[in-house]
This record gives structure tokens, C-alpha cells and sequence, in this order.
């Protein structure tokens, strides 16, 4: 089972005054517009960690279900006994990343990673550049824990 996390479809809809359009007079209030915004998903495969306090490994795989290609950075709220590659990323639409979780031997506790994720800039190639550039629309959660 894959923990999502979807930026969900919005629909606005409200009344078009046309004395706002170019040449219109009358204040009717008769034409609704709506605007809808493309979907976004993000899911984790699996979508906990689980791994020994004495140190070892876990492969995550982050799916963007989306049309669009996202950027992504990896937080986690343990950075000394974890290490995570990538930090940064590109995923492509309906393509999938894979995401190494390293522990170093330490006492076990519970951790989680915060994945946060964006519509990736049209011309960006430098994820770690492009990150700084952009508002992130969602996060995905993962929850990780070191057992004995």
C-alpha cells in the first residue's frame, strides 16, 4: 500500500462581472467561469522504513502519478544516523525514482523523512538549484523506525 499525497483538483467557480471585459457595460452577472488545476500526486513505495538500530538499508521508490515532471527534496528529522540519496530530484510524468535510506549504527528511535515536492521549472537540469526557485505543493510523509 502507497501513502499519497495529491495536490487535488480544484475547481473555482464564479461570477464573470462583464463590465470587467473590454467593451462591456451592463453589470450582468449571468456567465460562470471555472478554472481547474492539474493534478499533482506523489506516492512512496513502501511507504514506511523499517531498519536495524546497528545500521543498514532501505530502497524507496517515489511514483509521480501526475502529467506534469516534479521536483522534489528529501528532509529527514535525523541526519545524524540517517543518510538519503538523493536529496534532490527530477521525476518524470507517470515515471518513478528510486531513494536509498542508509542508518549508521545508533539507538533506536523513531525518525520520518518529509518528501517535498513542486511542478519542476520547464528549463531546470540542477534539481539543488532549481529546489530554491519554486514553492513546494504538497509533502509526503515516511515514517522510518530503527528497531533493536
Amino acid at each position: 500500500m502507497s501513502r499519497d499525497l495529491c495536490a487535488t483538483s480544484s475547481m473555482f467557480l464564479g461570477y464573470l462581472d462583464e463590465s470587467s471585459i473590454k467593451g462591456g457595460g451592463a453589470k450582468r452577472k449571468d456567465r460562470i467561469l471555472s478554472f481547474e488545476k492539474e493534478e499533482m500526486s506523489l506516492t512512496a513505495d513502501p511507504p514506511a522504513c523499517t531498519v536495524p538500530a546497528a545500521g543498514g538499508t532501505s530502497t524507496h521508490k517515489l511514483v509521480n502519478g501526475g502529467a506534469d515532471k516534479l521536483i522534489f527534496k528529501i528532509k529527514s528529522s535525523n541526519n545524524n544516523e540517517y543518510r538519503i540519496t538523493p536529496v534532490f530530484g527530477f521525476i518524470d510524468p507517470s515515471a518513478s525514482k528510486d531513494v536509498t535510506v542508509t542508518r549508521t549504527a545508533g539507538a533506536p528511535k523513531e525518525d520520518k523523512l518529509v518528501i517535498h515536492f513542486a511542478n519542476a521549472p520547464a528549463d531546470a537540469t540542477d534539481a539543488q538549484a532549481a529546489f530554491a526557485s519554486v514553492t513546494p505543493a504538497g509533502t509526503v510523509t515516511i515514517p522510518m523506525s530503527a528497531t533493536p
